[in-house]
Order: structure tokens, then C-alpha cells, then sequence
């Protein structure tokens, strides 16, 4: 069986941000993809993506949380870490209700990033994903 190439899929704005996640993911030997909005993530999804999502929360145009909401109508199975530097606790209960698996306030996003990518990248394995479970059944 072959075994899918899983990626860190970094969803931000801030060029300076999006490069530095990019060096220290890569520095960990994971393949990273990067995308500077939303909207250009959404153009290449597809749901035979494999890996996990650090996603801003504030960017131009559409957000960290609507992009989440889009990829929950569309039953991905992409875990999301969450990043932010304007993030306050009702912005992370409402993200962590909606599905994602930790949120991270910047700008000491180095060390909890690079961490935090590791937990969702150990348990997905192959197609399965166990954050998705109960949320695809409570869908519909």
C-alpha cells in the first residue's frame, strides 16, 4: 500500500510569517506548501490533501474562520492549527468548536508551530484522521 505524502499547508498573510513557518517546517523535514490568502488555498483544495493546515485567523479578503467553515461544508479532513496575533477566547472556543485542533497566539509561533504540527502528523495516517470522525457523523 502506498503510503500519501501528508503536508504542512500554511495559509498566511504576512509574507515574513509564511516564510519563517516555511523554514522551521521544513527544517523538521516536512513538506510545506504555502499560500499568502484564503482564496488562493481554496483554489488548489482538494480533498485528497493530506496533512494539516496552520491557518491565520485575520487576513485580507476572506478569513482564517470562514476558510474554516468552507472547508467544513466540504467535509475536509484537514486538521487546523490556528495562528494569530489578534486571537481572545471566544475567537478560540469558536475555532476549536468548529473542528480545530489547537490555536496558537503569535508571536511565539515558532516553537508551539513546529510542535504542534508534529501531533496532527503522528496520528493521521494514511486517509484517516480522528478529529474528523465525529464531525463528519454529526454532519449528516
Amino acid at each position: 500500500m502506498t503510503e500519501i505524502q501528508q503536508t504542512v499547508y500554511v495559509v498566511e498573510d504576512d509574507e515574513a510569517v509564511r516564510d519563517s513557518l516555511e523554514l522551521l517546517l521544513k527544517s523538521d523535514s516536512k513538506p510545506v506548501k504555502t499560500y499568502e490568502s484564503a482564496n488562493a488555498f481554496l483554489k488548489d483544495y482538494s480533498d485528497k490533501m493530506a496533512g494539516c493546515i496552520v491557518l491565520d485567523i485575520r487576513m485580507p479578503g476572506m478569513d482564517g474562520m470562514e476558510l474554516q467553515k468552507k472547508l467544513n461544508d466540504k467535509h475536509s479532513i484537514l486538521p487546523i492549527i490556528f495562528v494569530t496575533g489578534h486571537g481572545d477566547v471566544p475567537m478560540a472556543v469558536d475555532a476549536m468548536k468548529e473542528g480545530a485542533v489547537d490555536f496558537i497566539q503569535k508571536p511565539t509561533v515558532k516553537r508551539p508551530c513546529w510542535r504542534k504540527s508534529r501531533r496532527p502528523w503522528s496520528r493521521i495516517r494514511n486517509s484517516v484522521n480522528p478529529w474528523t470522525k465525529n464531525r463528519k457523523s454529526s454532519a449528516g
